[in-house]
């Protein structure tokens, strides 16, 4: 029994020195993941202010019909990341409580910043004499 036991723990001992530990670690294996954070995804929340200042610009060259694309790409960039930052809290609550904090705050952001993608929205529907739709973007969203 005790030369099962010698010649396994030897044969491991070979195995370990032949072939080393280092093939199976990767250098930075969390960089890659981290979709969000990067400025080249389109789903974050610098795309939702970039579109709002595009639509800014817009709205004081007096185009409006290109602040009303750049309002409504806002408006979908916030609505997918706050029921991607929704899903994200639910898969991490009960495994780290900081986690579904931070996800809370970034998404508290996202929302005031639809809320803002809203308003301008909203005052352009008004001034373009369209008070159906902005009634609308009121009192149920978009």
């Amino acid at each position: 029994m005790s030369y099962r036991n010698i010649s396994a723990s030897l044969l491991l001992s070979i195995g370990l020195l032949l072939f080393p530990l280092s093939v199976f670690v990767e250098n930075d294996p969390s960089s890659k993941y981290r979709v969000l954070l990067t400025q080249d995804s389109g789903l974050n929340i610098s795309t939702i202010n970039t579109f709002l200042d595009e639509a800014n610009v817009s709205i004081n060259n007096a185009n409006l019909d290109n602040a009303l694309e750049k309002l409504k790409k806002a408006i979908t960039v916030s609505n997918l990341l706050i029921n991607y930052y929704r899903d994200l809290h639910v898969s991490f609550k009960g495994i780290d409580a900081l986690i579904p904090l931070e996800l809370t705050k970034k998404n508290r952001n996202v929302i005031y910043l639809l809320a803002k993608a809203n308003m301008q929205l909203e005052t352009i529907h008004i001034s373009k004499g369209e008070h159906e739709l902005a009634v609308s973007l009121i009192v149920g969203g978009c």
